[in-house]
């Protein structure tokens, strides 16, 4: 079996052979190697895996023998680009032919001649060449679907890389947004010399087109340009309104869908859409620019997909902003490359173009610019979905054409050779098969020769790529001749030039574009970049100058005054000539001067500045004493003057005092040039002067005395602008301990408040404000201020007495008195009753508490000092008690009882919180610890029963009556025989009874009396103190009741 590209065997060749010839143990392997042009080359090594090799012989044949089976490859060797590169085969057992190769001359090294820009290699973008830093060699741009880090990651990447003219880039870590399906541009915008780049593509998130400004060695972005962000896109750089400001032409899908849009260049870093075209929208398209009828205005060309259909236009600039569309009647392409080159060097611009058509099939053809028209024509190029783009490798004068991406038989990057006679014969670039590709010409390496870079995908590691091609092309290539006679004139503010035809040694005078670059001094280009070196002609972008093929150039809308320009021209390898000796178009006009606007409306002690402006000027003279101080007021200031060069000088108005207003005027004469000298100018507006500084205030603290706070104080302004009062500006004038935390809080246009909060510790606080916290538009300062100062207080008042009275109550009120609290601030006190809330009260106070329950209450007190600190809490109770006591019962001992003879009495009294006292006939009893009342009484004279008044009392003086007697009889000595006898139960109940006798102590209330009969009577007398022996006498009532006779005393008398 075999492999290879484009002469592979059909599979029932090989079998028909295998059945003819068998195992044949060899096999022939037999070709031809021819050039492009298909002549056959002699002397090419063909060399076999394992060593079997053989050259080729006449008309390029070769033939050789291997062993079969054969498996390795074949392939010739040599310093050619062979197509393809070997064949391969495996188990090859019968003989082939045909084995062709096609060897093409070796133009360009490795593409592998730049690590880093292999390193970070893109696909779906571009890559392009421009000498950013102004070194003299090139650099390079990348954008595109490729390697965003180290190790790789593929996404949305952008970079850019810096030459060193040895074949070395390094990444310059620029900052500029990585995109995929990109488009980018080099293209001096601002005029300043140095090269800007536009980056257009999708980010992963959206759709940007920006403009990043180069200062020589770096990027910033250009956030006020205002571009639509597109992709899938193409952008392009040209001056269409010829005012020396480089437009940009856009096109893609956008948020909005496909457009194709114009922007003017404003010069002040914006760009505005110029609706006057109206173009269809594209998508996978192109865009260029190029004078192609030579009228001294940039036309352009656009291929793409419209959604539609496939267009490519082109579209002539009318002049005064104005296009129409060319009716050229082009093929419509999707995918499509674009390029403008003059390929048959006969001075106008013919256009390259290549893509997919509406029926699929790629094409890349040449439209040939006749003059009155354009011829597409199909030159045999192949058709390529990719890039097409002119440069003339070879130095042989002739533009050539390199086409990289998907094409009609393999994918490899190739160079078409101009022949000169509208055949061009391809040459592989590289063996490599490159999809999606885009293709750049550059001389990286400043050594006269194209060198040229290719991105795309690498389909055989499937994998992006960026691969930098050094031409190995023997002759260098000269650097045409400076234009010569060059002459200009001016009218209304138009700068006409013209030059003579410059000559080359490789290109043709008509092949030949010319670069012009003007500006407002000697060796300058800040009214129309030449994006060139200005000293040397060196080319930074490689690209036909900006004045195409014309030999004159007008630039319109220019204000009067000196002009410096030059021309330089550029051959077919866009090599730049030096510099033209530079024309000087003086201005026609005497100096202008302005006088630009005060740099303050309002100040107090300045400084004030006014630019003055000169244009045209060759001597400016201005001095203080050429300008006039206009007063009004006490105002006035010290004027001087500033600046040197020919184009500003600067008046500064300083040490103003006083109020009013100034103002300035310039005399005449102040700068001259070849055509006189400038007129004054002036006054200018008046600037007021205003030295009464703000008012500030500050309103009393809210509170006199506090503990945590918050305290504000109220700030007001007058006449203030501007209000820049902060934390920073406040201090807390404290004492002792006292301290807190300051916050301002905005409330109203001329107010502040500020609030101290956390406030700890005892002493003062105040406030004072430091200087300048509030100006006047003049920039006066409001001066300092202070407030009073508040008590901080977090001590508490000591502990009040209090006492109530009366402890128990029955009537509607108690008094509570307080007082004894000490503070250093004073103290008020409050009261409070049992589960109440706490009143602020006055000693004494009078409680009302008719409405309480019984029993007991209490009161609580409380000193507080203004801080609001409060004492500890004191309490006193009382008892309200309005229910009388009861009197269960009385009884006397004895019942019956002898008329002086003592009574006792005895009460059962009871009360809720207590009884106080109880009195019987107004004598007082006493308590006892069982809960009884007792005492005695004298028996009242008279016989009969007798009543006693007892009165209960409790703690609140509620009392109980209750009406008790007793009853006063004879009293009868008898003995003790007498007393045993049963009639004396009968009168028993009318009289008491005296016994006498011997005393036998029973108990301590008990004892008997023996009168010697023999019958004792017993006699019943609490602690009786008698004892056995003693002769005693008791009086009493006589219970015989129970069979043994026993006496009730109420007198017991011992009688020893």
């Amino acid at each position: 079996m075999l492999h290879n590209t484009p002469g592979r065997l059909p599979l029932c060749l090989v079998i028909l052979l295998v059945l003819v010839c068998g195992s044949c143990g060899a096999v022939v392997i037999s070709g031809h190697v021819r050039d492009v042009n298909g002549v056959g080359m002699t002397g090419i090594t063909i060399r076999a895996g394992g060593g079997a090799s053989t050259s080729t012989t006449t008309g390029g044949a070769y033939s050789f023998t291997v062993t079969a089976p054969f498996t390795g490859m074949v392939g010739p060797e040599g310093s050619y680009q062979f197509s393809p590169m070997h064949y391969e085969y495996t188990g090859l057992s019968v003989d082939v032919s045909n084995q062709d190769f096609i060897g093409s001359p070796l133009l360009f090294g490795s593409g592998h001649l730049s690590t880093m820009l292999s390193y970070y290699s893109v696909e779906r973008g571009a890559a392009v060449w421009g000498d950013y830093n102004n070194t003299g060699t090139l650099d390079a741009a990348a954008a595109g679907h490729g390697v965003t880090t180290n190790p790789p990651v593929l996404g949305p990447a952008a970079r850019v890389f810096r030459g060193d003219g040895q074949s070395n880039f390094s990444d310059t870590r620029a900052s500029v947004m990585g995109v995929q399906d990109a488009a980018l541009a080099w293209g001096d915008y601002d005029n300043d010399g140095r090269l800007d780049l536009v980056v257009a593509g999708d980010t992963g998130s959206a759709y940007v087109t920006n403009l990043y400004r180069g200062n020589g060695s770096s990027f910033s972005l250009v956030s006020t340009a205002g571009l639509p962000g597109v992709t899938k896109g193409s952008v392009a750089w040209a001056d269409y309104d010829n005012d020396g400001k480089l437009d940009l032409l856009i096109a893609g899908d956008s948020a909005i869908g496909r457009i194709a849009k114009l922007y003017h260049n404003n010069g002040d870093g914006t760009f505005t859409e110029d609706t006057a075209i109206s173009l269809p929208g594209l998508s996978e398209c192109c865009v260029a620019w190029a004078d192609y009828d030579n009228d001294g205005r940039q036309d352009f060309a656009i291929a793409g997909n419209t959604g539609g259909g496939y267009v490519t236009q082109l579209y002539h600039n009318d002049g005064a902003g104005q296009f129409s569309e060319v009716l050229a009647a082009l093929t419509g392409l999707d995918f499509a490359s674009l390029a403008w080159g003059d390929y048959d060097n006969d001075g106008r611009f013919d256009l390259a173009i290549a893509g997919i058509t509406a029926n699929g099939s790629r094409i890349t053809h040449i439209c040939r610019n006749t003059g009155s028209g354009f011829l597409e024509q199909d030159l045999g190029l192949p058709g390529v979905k990719g890039c097409v783009a002119w440069g003339d490798y070879d130095n042989d004068g002739r533009i050539d054409l390199a086409i990289a991406g998907d094409q009609n038989f393999d994918d490899c990057p190739k160079v078409y050779h101009n022949n000169g006679n509208s055949t061009f014969t391809g040459y592989l670039i590289e063996n490599v098969e490159i999809t999606d590709a885009w293709a750049a010409w550059g001389d990286f390496g400043a050594d006269g020769r194209l060198d040229i870079v290719v991105a795309g995908h690498q389909t055989s590691i499937d994998y992006p790529c960026t691969y930098v091609y050094q031409s190995q092309t023997a002759a260098a290539n000269t650097a045409p001749s400076s234009p010569t006679g060059l002459a200009s004139t001016w009218s209304n503010g138009s700068l006409t030039m013209s030059w003579s035809a410059a000559t080359d040694t490789q290109t043709p005078q008509s092949g030949l574009s010319y670069n012009i670059r003007v500006g407002t001094s000697p060796g300058a280009g800040d009214v129309f970049s030449g994006m060139a070196d200005y000293s040397t002609g060196y080319r930074r972008v490689p690209a036909i100058g900006n004045a195409g093929k014309n030999l004159s150039w007008t630039l319109t809308g220019l204000p009067a005054r000196d002009y410096y320009w030059s021309v330089q021209a550029i051959d077919s390898a866009f090599a730049g000539s030096a510099w033209a000796t530079e024309a000087f178009l003086p201005d026609p006009t005497p100096p202008v001067i302005s006088l630009g606007a005060p740099s303050a409306s309002l100040t107090n002690v300045g400084p004030v500045t006014c630019s003055v402006t000169y244009l045209g000027a060759y001597s400016i003279t201005l001095a203080a004493a050429d300008i006039s101080l206009i007063r009004t007021g006490t105002a006035n200031g010290v004027v001087t003057v500033s600046g040197t060069g020919l184009s500003t000088r600067t008046i500064t108005i300083s040490n103003i005092t006083g109020d009013g207003t100034l103002a300035i005027s310039i005399a005449p004469g102040t700068a001259t040039n070849n055509s006189g000298s400038c007129l004054g100018v002036g006054p200018t507006a008046a600037v007021t002067v205003d030295n009464d500084a703000p008012t500030i205030a500050l309103g009393a603290l809210s509170g006199s005395v506090t503990k945590h706070g918050p305290i504000t104080c109220e700030v007001t302004y007058g006449g203030a602008d501007a209000i820049t009062l902060e934390a920073g500006d406040v201090t807390l004038a404290k004492t002792g301990t006292a301290d807190g935390v300051i916050a301002i809080a905005e409330s109203g246009s001329t107010t502040r408040t500020l609030t101290i909060s956390g406030i700890t510790g005892d002493g003062t606080l105040g406030i004072s404000i430091a200087s300048g916290t509030a100006h006047d538009a003049a920039g006066n300062a409001a001066p300092a201020a202070a407030s009073g100062t508040c008590v901080v207080d977090n001590t508490a008042p000591t502990l009040p007495t209090l006492s109530v009275s009366p402890q128990y109550a029955n009537g509607a009120n108690v008094t509570a008195s307080f007082g004894g609290s000490s503070d250093t601030n004073g103290v008020t006190y409050k009261l409070k009753l049992d589960a109440g809330v706490y009143v602020d009260e006055v000693s004494p106070k009078a409680l009302t508490i008719s409405s309480l329950d019984e029993g007991p209450h209490t009161v609580y007190a409380k000193a507080v000092d203004p801080a609001g600190n409060e004492s500890a809490e004191a309490h006193a109770e009382f008892t309200r008690d309005t229910t009388a006591p009861t009197i269960n019962y009385v009884w006397f001992e004895p019942f019956l009882i002898s008329v002086g003879d003592p009574v006792k009495v005895y009460v059962e009294a009871g009360d809720a919180v207590g009884v106080a006292s109880v009195t019987a006939e107004g004598a007082p009893l006493h308590s006892t610890d069982d809960g009884l009342w007792m005492g005695s009484l004298t028996a009242a004279v008279g016989l009969g029963p007798h009543d006693v008044a007892v009165i209960a009392s409790d703690q609140a003086g509620n009392t109980t009556r209750w009406a008790a007697s007793y009853i006063t009889v004879r009293s009868v000595a008898i003995n003790n025989r007498a007393a045993a006898d049963t009639i004396l139960n009968l009168a028993g109940q009318n009289y008491v009874f005296t016994v006498w006798g011997r005393v036998s102590v029973i108990d301590l209330d008990s004892f008997s009396l023996d009168d010697g009969s023999g019958l004792p009577v017993r006699v019943y007398y609490p602690v009786h103190g008698l004892a056995d022996g003693d002769y005693a006498s008791a009086r009493g009532a006589l219970d015989v009741t129970n069979g043994t006779p026993t006496l009730i005393a109420s007198v017991v008398t011992r009688r020893n």
